[in-house]
């Protein structure tokens, strides 16, 4: 294909570039809204992994007792 120069009206071509802008502004939210939606989730695993943690400590401490009164 020939680079062949290539004529737009003034009025179309401000019009491609606020179409343009309009565009990369989405893009940009789009990435904001996924970096929001993986630190939520980051935070949502923590949370998780933190009451797995003490729900297992939990248990530990009520089979020990558990097995204290069965000694006694």
């Amino acid at each position: 294909m020939e680079d062949k120069p290539m004529f737009v009206k003034i009025e179309e071509f401000k019009e491609i570039e606020d179409t343009m802008e309009l565009v990369k502004n989405k893009i940009n939210d789009a990435k904001n809204s996924l970096n929001k939606i993986e630190n939520l989730k980051r935070d949502e695993e923590n949370e998780i992994s933190q009451w797995k943690y003490e729900l297992e400590e939990i248990q530990k401490k009520v089979i020990s007792i558990e097995q204290r009164l069965s000694e006694n």
